[in-house]
């Protein structure tokens, strides 16, 4: 059975060791699940806003520039025409909707990749509760420093919301805090060491192996 070292309250890495579940932390393969729960996971983030006339949309006159024929230039109907300076655009982005949908199985499944993938680099760890008593960033930047991870993005997996440590990590560029059941493939890609609370271990587990 696969086991993660433990940190202690202060920061050390402790001898004692828990014992987690080999078909989240030991499986092999996924790579191209993962590629897709990121490509879905970034798609869905796009405002897809983006927007230009079409030459129905740009305010122009509508009166024809000079005859058709017999001036020696090119015909022209409307100084809107995209092949004219302020014309419209042919073909220009229009807004749409990116966002796109992982079946459950699937995406339970390249979490199950990453999260494998990270303890196979030995990038998983787990930690004891460890809650700040004040909402200080100077608090957790230490207890990172301590660890040897204060250079590392760290993303710390927690088994409940708490406001203190939210606050305390969100201005330390390189460290997250998320609730364990909400992570995400890109989170555990993006990092380089992952911290899972004892608390919340069983948790993640259950939701990953129904």
């Amino acid at each position: 059975m696969a086991t993660l070292k433990v940190f202690d309250n202060a920061g050390n890495l402790t001898s004692a060791t828990v014992p987690v579940d080999d078909r989240v932390f030991t499986v092999e393969g996924g790579d191209h699940l993962m590629y897709e729960a990121v490509t879905f996971h970034l798609g869905n983030r796009r405002q897809g806003t983006a927007k230009t006339k079409e030459r129905s949309e740009v305010r122009a006159s509508r009166r024809k520039p000079w005859k058709q024929k017999g001036t020696g230039r090119a015909r022209v109907g409307s100084v809107a025409s995209p092949i004219w300076r302020g014309g419209g655009t042919t073909f220009g982005p229009q807004p749409r909707d990116y966002t796109r949908k992982m079946p459950a199985k699937a995406s339970r499944k390249a979490r199950i990749s990453a999260l494998s993938a990270k303890f196979g680099n030995d990038a998983v760890f787990a930690t004891e509760t460890l809650r700040p008593e004040e909402p200080k960033t100077k608090l957790v930047a230490e207890l990172l420093q301590t660890m040897n991870l204060g250079d590392r993005k760290v993303l710390w997996l927690l088994s409940e919301s708490d406001r203190n440590t939210r606050l305390a990590v969100r201005n330390l560029a390189r460290c997250r805090t998320l609730l364990a059941t909400n992570v995400s493939v890109y989170d555990i890609i993006n990092s380089d060491v992952v911290l899972i609370e004892k608390d919340a271990i069983s948790p993640l587990q259950e939701i990953l192996i129904p």
